[in-house]
């Protein structure tokens, strides 16, 4: 091997082989098939010559080379006639070693190929890509069996590529070749010798006098730092020891350099103390190649640096355990218990490393619990590189978790869109951080494991997400690969530690609240039980949810208990008691039935209500459930709790009292807007369930009928002689939330009997329509045909006026039976109705009773009606009535063929059969009573007093 080093046209002498040392091991070091080749002197000159076996017909040598821009230059002889099948390939650029695309090589790079089966056969320059030939350009030589060639290849910064060719190994080739210009490849890692050939060209190729020029001048290429205290510079050429020194080169923001240490191309220079993590520049000036070059002026290089030794994890494992995780394995030395200060007193007893850079820190005592501090002093890895002396970390003893310290606080399950995400929030209601490691959120398709690190803090909230994107708001919200989609139609969310208890459970529904697109379930206290429906609404936050905030509806429970529904099933003989929340049982708890102790059925799972056996109870009159002392899972007790029971609803029982069919809908007059709404009203002595209730029209031709619905009926109840108000609208928590409420002012007895209906409308037409009150078997209740005619006739706009029944016990489809509310506001909803009258009982001695008598209808709601009632012996009966004026003429008839029964009444409002209401005096009131049956008639005349209010 024979070093030359030369200077033409600026280029520099990077390798020169001339074989002369007959070692392809070393100077320069060449890899591949070194056994297919040999050593033969010819004239002085030592040529390599192939020396291969036929099979398997290629064989290839490489030696490292970075050169892309300058010239390469060889010695080539063929002792055949070259071909497809025998010839080489001379790569002066190629991005790997391995060169034979004959058997899949992908290289990259470009080549001088020496034959093939073109005639005249002519050297080539082609170009690879993936293993593919183009070509470039090719030599105005031709080629000659036996022929020796000086070949010489340059190529310009510009991309400019040039074929020299002469004849004869001291020959100086001259150009040969159209120039072409090619930039494909700009890097180069290899240079190398593919020889193909059949079994009589073995040993038929001889190479001799390599040279490659690099055009690049000498130059420092990069810095970087090597060790915790050095920094390598590298330069394109080898270096001249002697010129490099501390002081010709000058480093910005590091430490006093105190040596320089040179090996072929690079210098290493030491520093008196470690480097830190940052960026730095380097100036060199008056270092010279080994060629004798020089750096001329200044060159700055930057770099930067980031310690590849560092702490990537500090935790407590276990009560005297603590694990580091460091990113590389440290040395023995390193590995000691005295380098380790925990909390500025405790050293570890022993450390023990893994091979991936864990660190066990094992201590005689229990560690503290909360922070706790780790110092780490002459910590250095394998690889050299040190961690500074003092370095100081945090691990933290994370507390002993029980059930419901940590708790699910707010579910969005119902998406915007397929885009937007589910979540599930939970919040850790103590002081103490948690490690939830291994923690599982599950649901009734599945479970997803949270990672390694994920810890909670005292009094925080984690966000448990299946966006990615939505992650990324917040530290605190986490993205859970393989989080199970939360199902819209209810669902169960467990939370579960490593172990697999059960942290937290809920089974929610839509019911709960949440069930509108973007708008989250939230919790109403975190303290209070998980799986009471009561503790959880719809958020009201303006965006619809308050991930890592209070939520919306945040109210802590301090209220007792209250009981809101008692309801007898005779059949069964179970009398059940529902709650407004979840209700437990203490020591002091006492249930009675008028009087009478009773006890709650036991077994049943943690509830809002309470059953018990009850063989029967009187039908005839009220009966009322008291409770003592029932409490809540707060512990907010209620010393004394009332209700009436109720009773199955029967046909007759409960009535339609009030139709408000044109309500008041005016977004811009200043009032709350009315809704449609029924009031109904209960005619017995005892509290009636409404469980199960609905409405529905008149049966069509196939006996069908249009329902409607109530949004629920569960809980729902009439008082005694009470009322309750069906209505249209949107259900609100609070009875202020609807427009009703707001504009007639509800009373607070009549808000725990409003069942809404979640409509704009109950379908009550203004020209009339008939409506029913259908049970849960659809046993009609009640049925009204309304007409907009049964209200008063002077009224010139009944626009948010009701109808309003007179007399809850007389005829519902009597049109006498119904009239105008006469109150400013309206209607009556949940009140004693304007026009309300009774008839008195008829005595035992007479047949027909009138009253008020006299009476003033004047639409004042005061004795506005005349009743006229009746008594008879024999319930067969036919009925007639007429009224006269005292001048004898007809003015009104009231009844024809009307069945009397034994008692009942009539009602007169004053009015003639034109409607308009008679003038003040005296009026005749002639009955006609024919019995078929008997064939007994009876006629009968009163006086009536029609009056006015002054």
């Amino acid at each position: 091997m024979l070093f030359c080093f030369e200077h033409a046209e600026s280029q520099v002498l990077v390798m020169h082989e001339t074989f002369e040392d007959q070692d392809l091991s070393s100077n320069p070091a060449w890899t591949g098939d070194l056994h297919d080749f040999s050593f033969t002197v010819e004239n002085g000159n030592t040529l390599l010559q192939l020396s291969a076996n036929p099979d398997p017909s290629r064989t290839q040598i490489a030696t490292p080379s970075a050169v892309a821009t300058g010239s390469w230059e060889f010695y080539i002889r063929q002792e055949f006639n070259p071909s497809n099948l025998n010839r080489a390939f001379i790569f002066l650029m190629a991005d790997r070693a391995d060169l034979n695309y004959l058997d899949g090589s992908s290289v990259n790079g470009y080549a001088v190929r020496t034959g093939d089966n073109d005639t005249p056969r002519r050297m080539k320059l082609v170009r690879f890509d993936n293993g593919n030939q183009t070509v470039l350009t090719e030599s105005e030589t031709e080629l000659q069996e036996g022929g020796e060639y000086r070949v010489n290849v340059t190529r310009s910064e510009d991309g400019v590529w040039q074929l020299y060719l002469s004849e004869g190994f001291d020959s100086v080739p001259a150009a040969d070749a159209e120039p072409v210009t090619d930039l494909v490849h700009q890097s180069s890692e290899y240079f190398g010798l593919l020889m193909r050939y059949s079994s009589a060209n073995t040993e038929g190729f001889y190479f001799g006098d390599i040279k490659i020029k690099n055009s690049e001048p000498f130059q420092a290429v990069s810095a970087g730092v090597v060790r915790a205290d050095q920094v390598r510079i590298l330069f394109n050429y080898p270096l001249d020891p002697s010129s490099v020194s501390p002081q010709n080169i000058q480093f910005s923001g590091l430490p006093a350099a105190i040596s320089a240490e040179v090996s072929g191309t690079e210098a290493v220079i030491s520093f008196e103390d470690l480097i830190e993590d940052g960026s730095y520049s380097v100036n060199v000036e008056n270092v010279r190649s080994e060629f004798g070059d020089h750096v001329t002026g200044s060159t700055e290089l930057g770099f930067s640096f980031e310690n590849p030794l560092y702490l990537s994890a500090a935790s407590v494992t276990g009560e005297r355990e603590i694990e580091l995780k460091f990113s590389l394995r440290l040395t023995t030395a390193s590995a000691d218990p005295g380098n380790f200060l925990i909390n500025r007193e405790i050293i570890p007893l022993e450390v023990d490393q893994e091979n991936d850079g864990q660190v066990i820190l094992r201590f005689g005592m229990d560690l503290p619990p909360g922070e706790i501090e780790i110092e780490m002093n002459r910590l250095e890895s394998e690889e050299g590189w040190r961690i500074r002396n003092g370095t100081v970390t945090d691990a933290y003893r994370f507390g002993e978790i029980a059930g419901n310290d940590v708790v699910i606080n707010e579910i969005l399950y119902r998406r915007i869109d397929s885009a937007s995400p589910q979540f599930v929030e939970i919040y850790n209601r103590t002081e103490h951080r948690f490690e939830l490691s291994g923690w599982q959120l599950e649901t009734g398709r599945g479970s997803a494991a949270i990672g390694h690190g994920i810890t909670i803090s005292g009094d925080n909230f984690l966000v448990i997400t299946d966006s990615p994107h939505f992650a990324g708001l917040d530290d605190r919200i986490l993205y859970l690969d393989g989080f199970v989609p939360l199902r819209t139609t209810g669902d169960m969310v467990v939370l579960r530690d490593a172990d697999g208890a059960v942290i937290d459970s809920l089974t929610y529904t839509p019911g709960w609240g949440g069930n509108r697109a973007g708008v989250s379930l939230e919790r109403k206290d975190p303290n209070a039980i998980s799986i009471d429906p009561v503790n959880w609404a719809e958020s009201r936050a303006e965006n619809g949810m308050t991930p890592l905030e209070q939520n919306s509806r945040y109210r802590p429970d301090i209220e007792p208990p209250k009981i809101i529904f008692a309801g007898y099933n005779s059949k069964y003989g179970i009398l059940s008691a529902r709650f407004n929340k979840f209700v437990k049982q203490e020591s002091r708890t006492r249930f009675f039935l008028d009087g009478t102790p009773i006890t709650p059925i036991t077994g049943l799972p943690p509830g809002s209500e309470l059953q018990f056996h009850v063989s029967e109870i009187p039908g005839n009159r009220e009966v009322e459930l008291r409770a003592e002392n029932l409490y809540d899972y707060q512990l907010n007790a209620a010393e004394q709790l009332i209700i009436p029971v109720s009773r199955p609803i029967e046909s007759g029982a409960v009535v339609f009292n009030e139709i408000m069919f044109d309500p008041l809908q005016d977004d811009y007059d200043g009032l709350p807007n009315q809704t449609e709404y029924i009031e109904l009203r209960n005619r017995r002595n005892v509290s009636i369930s409404l469980e199960g209730i609905y409405l529905h029209d008149r049966f069509d031709e196939n006996g069908e009928v249009s329902k409607m619905h109530p949004e629920s009926t569960r809980s729902a109840w009439i008082p005694a002689g009470g009322y309750a108000l069906l209505q249209a609208g949107e259900t609100g928590e609070t009875v202020a939330s609807d427009g009703n409420a707001e504009f007639f002012g509800f009373s607070d007895e009549l808000a725990g009997h409003i069942l809404n209906f979640n409509r704009a409308t109950l379908g009550l037409p203004m020209a009339g329509r008939e409506v029913y009150l259908a049970d849960s078997l659809g046993a009609v209740i009640d049925g009204v045909d309304y007409s907009p005619d049964w209200h008063n006739p002077n009224l010139v706009d009944t626009k948010g006026i009701s109808l309003e029944r007179i007399n809850p016990n007389g005829e519902t489809n009597d049109p006498s039976n119904w009239g105008s509310s006469t109150v400013p506001a309206g209607g009556t909803p949940g009140r004693q109705n304007s026009i309300f009258q009774v008839p008195e009982p008829v005595s035992d001695s007479r047949m027909i009773h009138l009253q008020p008598n006299p009476f003033s209808p004047d639409g004042d709601g005061h004795e506005d009606h005349l009743f006229i009632n009746y008594r008879f012996d024999d319930p067969n009966y036919m009925l007639r009535v007429r009224i006269f004026d005292r001048y004898g003429r007809l003015f009104r008839s009231l009844a024809d063929s009307h069945p009397a029964g034994f008692e009942g009444a009539l009602v007169w409002d004053g009015r003639s059969d034109r409607g308009i209401t008679g003038r003040i005096g005296i009026y005749i009131i002639h009955i006609e009573a024919y019995n078929s049956s008997t064939g007994n008639r009876v006629q009968m005349k009163e006086t009536a007093v029609l009056a006015r209010q002054f």
